[in-house]
């Protein structure tokens, strides 16, 4: 989807009065990337245990969101060599 949003804030609808037609194509493309991968079955077996962590998994808080962002960028700074990350 941000790709349609760039998209569409990055070209305008018209140019010099006509459709632009080359906005359109770019859409379509996009679009039919994605009715290519609707259009397979995934053959997922369910997992119980991971079923039910993620149906368990707390939500998260702005603050602990907030708390764990600052422990990543503890553990590895931005623009850290791969030497430096913890």
């Amino acid at each position: 989807m941000a790709d349609l949003t760039f998209i569409d804030d990055g070209n305008p609808d018209f140019v010099h009065g006509l459709i632009n037609f080359s906005k359109r194509r770019l859409d379509y493309q996009v679009i039919a990337s994605i009715q290519l991968y609707q259009a397979k079955p995934f053959n997922f077996r369910e997992v119980p245990q991971i079923r039910e962590y993620l149906i368990d998994f707390p939500e998260s808080s702005d603050a602990a969101e907030k708390e764990n962002y600052e422990r990543s960028l503890e553990l590895e700074p931005r623009g850290a060599e791969r030497s430096q990350i913890a």
